[in-house]
């Protein structure tokens, strides 16, 4: 890894910190009289010290050029004469300058979608229209919303978490007292026939449970990259589609 990329990290990683202790300060001095003069209360240098740091973060991130030049705040000279309202003002407008900053940094160290895996994106975001026209629970049309709009975001992890709940809650309401019965029970409604398409279906449901599985429960490191996170979406989607032809062989029976 390049040492820029390096530095980046490490000045991410510092501006997170420096936007929570800025958090605590000002909320910390809201409880005190507004009017009350900074120099006279207890820990004021270290209160200084926190927004010279933040400061200097400020100045750390505007050096790296990186297209966006933040608003610098150096007020240090004039802390003796400030009241706790200033103080608390000019902690929220670091505040602010820091989080364009992380947004910045954040969009920088995410990979990006590729053409095709945008083109899978919007198939499958005018698909949750056809779903929604099918009477697709709506709560599961949220959720693959929620999902889209995550992978959308670049986030992964999130898209993947939510894509895998969707799954598993449709498995769950399909009746059959395991898996083996729950396939049956599909077969029996014609939902999935008894052609060797059939077997493709079936080994289908098992992949994305067991996918999905992986993802809530059995791996704390499931982080998955781009393509993984399409993947189990699409999952998602095609299990959707499958379960409002499930729910309405149901409503006839």
């Amino acid at each position: 890894m390049e040492n820029r990329e390096i530095k980046m990290q490490t000045l991410y990683k510092r501006l997170k910190r420096a936007k929570g202790n800025l958090k605590e300060l000002v909320e910390g001095l809201q409880r005190y009289d507004m009017e009350y003069p900074l120099s006279r209360m207890d820990k004021s240098d270290l209160m200084i010290e926190i927004i010279n740091y933040s400061v200097k973060l400020i100045e750390e991130f505007n050096n790296f050029d990186l297209g966006h030049k933040l608003n610098e705040v150096n007020l240090s000279k004039y802390f003796e004469d400030l009241s706790i309202s200033k103080i608390c003002s000019i902690g929220w407008r670091i505040r602010e300058e820091i989080s364009i900053a992380i947004d910045i940094l954040e969009e920088i160290s995410q990979p990006s979608l590729s053409s095709v895996e945008k083109d899978t994106i919007n198939q499958l975001k005018d698909e949750l229209s056809e779903l929604e026209a099918l009477q697709l629970n709506p709560i599961i049309a949220k959720n693959l919303l929620e999902s889209v709009n995550e992978i959308e975001s670049k986030h992964f992890t999130a898209c993947g978490l939510i894509s895998s709940r969707i799954i598993l809650y449709i498995i769950e309401k399909i009746q059959g007292k395991d898996f083996d019965s729950k396939i049956e029970n599909l077969k029996e409604l014609e939902i999935i026939d008894k052609s060797e398409k059939a077997k493709e279906t079936q080994k289908f449901f098992l992949d994305a449970s067991k996918s999905a599985r992986d993802a809530m429960v059995h791996k704390i490191d499931y982080l998955p990259s781009s393509s993984e996170a399409i993947n189990i979406l699409s999952s998602a989607f095609r299990i959707s589609r499958l379960f409002t032809k499930y729910t309405e062989k149901i409503k006839l029976t």
